[in-house]
């Protein structure tokens, strides 16, 4: 499939495919997304109808797609202490796939120029929620010591 006039969240689609993540589309599952390790292949289980923008469905595909590409994939009766170490580290691969720091840095600072709350303009200006926004002002500061 052609890149060329394809939306950001079809590129992420296709790279899923190209990471030979299987994707699994559905309308029933009990949860929005869910990533999966079945006899050694990755998953994720999709209901692209669950989620209200593209931003939150994107970031969603994103952050699934991370669990596959670095394994962190648990079963829904794992230890909490399991879901939380796989979830931080899935969150910590989204950040650095969608937020790289030196872009997120440029568009940052670029952002405070002109407005104190810059949140929702970055989350527009990378097609993700301010939710990953702020985990990842909070990750690059507390957890890498980057100043701005």
């Amino acid at each position: 499939m052609p890149k060329y006039g394809m939306t950001k969240y079809e590129k992420l689609l296709d790279a899923v495919h190209e990471s030979e993540i299987v994707y699994v589309p559905t309308d029933s599952h009990r949860r929005p997304a869910k990533a999966i390790h079945i006899d050694g292949d990755y998953g994720v289980i999709f209901n692209e109808s669950a989620f209200k923008t593209t931003a939150e469905r994107y970031t969603a595909l994103a952050h699934d797609k991370a669990h596959c590409d670095i394994g962190a994939v648990y079963k829904d009766d794992a230890p909490l202490y399991s879901k939380e170490i796989y979830e931080a580290q899935a969150w910590r691969e989204t950040i650095y796939q969608q937020l790289p720091f030196y872009a997120f840095r440029d568009a940052m600072l670029e952002c405070v120029k002109y407005q104190e709350y810059f949140t929702e303009e970055l989350a527009d200006k990378f097609g993700v929620t301010e939710d990953l926004v702020e985990k990842a002002i909070v990750y690059y500061r507390d957890r890498c010591g980057y100043k701005w």
